[in-house]
């Protein structure tokens, strides 16, 4: 069941514009929605903190897991490994080694009533994202938005935004303090 939510009706709206910006009530008709198997792709900023957060209120809200995961780019490794610092793929390895540890601590963190596992992989973030929720029947996705703008948002892109439009399951993604502030 898709739930599409039209932004410009409900409570703090009028003739199509938003005068209030507090979370307008939505009722819906049909099936409540479930989420049993959650994932949080995280990238270690403050902002997928939030994400992580709000992911975790959603599964003791439902009983639900959550999967931790991180996504390394090799092209990340590319500049050091191009500075002679160490081969590419002797690089994704150390990005990924380091990325496990600090997932572990946040499973410890974070697992303690709610079941956490997390999990590191290498790729187009977007895409292993979306790999990963297709292949484990994720039911929702909650990832967080770092709130750039202008050209920030040309050359960085949004994982969040192509997360949206290529996910096989809803998306609720989380604003980063600064873009909630606006």
């Amino acid at each position: 069941m898709t739930t599409v939510i039209d932004p410009r009706r409900g409570i703090g709206f009028h003739e199509g514009r938003r005068h209030n910006k507090q979370p307008s009530p939505v009722s819906k008709a049909g099936p409540v929605m479930e989420f049993k198997q959650i994932l949080i792709p995280i990238d270690f900023s403050a902002c997928s903190k939030r994400a992580i957060d709000a992911g975790i209120a959603m599964a003791r809200q439902f009983g639900a897991e959550v999967h931790l995961l991180h996504i390394v780019e090799p092209a990340a490794a590319a500049p050091l490994a191009l500075a002679g610092v160490l081969p590419q793929g002797e690089m994704v390895e150390r990005l990924e080694e380091n990325a496990r540890e600090l997932i572990r601590k946040l499973v410890d963190e974070y697992g303690k009533d709610v079941k956490v596992d997390g999990l590191v992989a290498a790729g187009s973030p977007p895409l292993e994202i979306a790999r990963f929720a297709k292949r484990n029947n994720i039911d929702l996705i909650v990832t967080a938005t770092h709130g750039r703008t202008g050209i920030g948002h040309v050359l960085m892109g949004s994982v969040a935004e192509r997360l949206v439009r290529h996910a096989p399951c809803p998306v609720m993604v989380v604003p980063s303090k600064e873009s909630s502030e606006d």
